[in-house]
């Protein structure tokens, strides 16, 4: 499996038994071991700002800060950012919409395989006090865990969760959890990182623009929808125009009805690499420049049908960063039919 752009291998934490052991509370655990998440900054680092699309590039570690206890750690796997194995590796957010009122930001639908790491037993290591341990392997980035495509001040929270195997997507129904014996006393238990603050900033802005449709009429997007990026910024910003085959791409998604009847082909353009100054604006979808995204749908009269465009792109000069933006939701209006 693996999900757009992938960062790094969270662990999970379980207390190594001696002799005498006994059963370690949920309370005593998240006292001794401390999750510590930083933003990872470059050329932004004096604002801690993140431009929207942009990877949002953390570093994190557990720590034993306890005197004398030795802890396990299991190592987060393929699988662990959606919780089909131990441990259950996620971020939430919340978001300041103005006057100090803050919400909490939603998760996108994700699309991944159904292959997946299920023996995570196997990830056991030792973690003595005063001991770290770097972590985020496996996990992808925020950006595209969350849907963080909206400006503001946010305060991002990493977390993981160990479920004593109780959700693990390969076990049978109805018999136990493998559990390793060193986790056998181990209760559920979950971490979370003090809040990470930054600000989201908007600098490159993809816009939808629409026509109205005929109800009933057979529709190529690209005769009734525009779709333009913006330069937001005060630099020059480098992007890669969308085409069929290239690193470059741009998708729909339609909600609220209509139908697709069946994907248009169009030409194989070659992609290129455009250098936008700050207020420039150029055209990445549209009648005279369809590339591979056009499709033909049906909308009835009626319906309320919405559309969102994704764009994105690999860096050329930025091995494995990329670039994901959203549109705003935009109607589609579906005109009356005539009397």
């Amino acid at each position: 499996m693996r999900i757009s752009i992938l960062s790094a291998s969270l662990y999970l934490v379980l207390l190594l038994p001696s002799p005498g052991f006994s059963a370690v509370s949920e309370q005593q655990i998240q006292k001794d071991l401390i999750l510590v998440a930083k933003l990872q900054m470059n050329a932004n680092a004096a604002a801690k700002t993140v431009n929207i699309g942009e990877p949002i590039k953390l570093s994190a570690r557990i720590r034993n800060v306890s005197r004398k206890t030795v802890y396990y750690v299991i190592k987060s796997g393929d699988g662990s950012e959606v919780g089909w194995r131990e441990p259950y590796v996620y971020y939430t957010a919340k978001i300041d919409i103005g006057e100090s009122t803050w919400k909490d930001v939603p998760k996108p639908r994700i699309m991944r395989c159904g292959n997946y790491d299920f023996n995570w037993q196997k990830d056991l290591v030792a973690l003595k006090p005063g001991e770290e341990v770097s972590i985020l392997d496996w996990i992808p980035s925020a950006r595209t865990m969350l849907d963080l495509q909206e400006a503001g001040r946010v305060r991002l929270y990493l977390h993981y969760a160990y479920r004593a195997g109780q959700f693990d997507l390969h076990r049978e129904p109805g018999k136990p959890a493998h559990i390793p014996k060193q986790m056998k006393r181990i209760p559920a238990f979950e971490l979370v990182s003090a809040p990470i603050e930054f600000e989201m900033v908007r600098a490159l802005d993809v816009v939808v623009l629409t026509k109205p449709v005929t109800p009933g009429a057979p529709t190529a997007l690209s005769k009734v929808i525009t779709v333009t990026i913006e330069n937001r910024s005060r630099q020059t910003l480098e992007i890669i125009t969308p085409t069929s085959s290239g690193s470059g791409m741009l998708s729909f998604r339609i909600e609220g009805g209509g139908e697709r009847l069946r994907k248009n082909p169009t030409s194989v353009e070659p992609e290129r690499r455009l250098l936008l100054k700050p207020g420039d604006r150029v055209k990445l979808f549209g009648e005279d420049q369809p590339d591979g995204a056009d499709s033909t749908w049906v909308f009835k009269a009626g319906q309320h049908p919405r559309i969102c465009a994704t764009y994105c792109f690999s860096y050329p000069d930025r091995i494995g960063e990329s670039l994901y933006l959203w549109s705003k939701w935009t109607a589609i209006p579906v005109a009356k039919p005539l009397e």
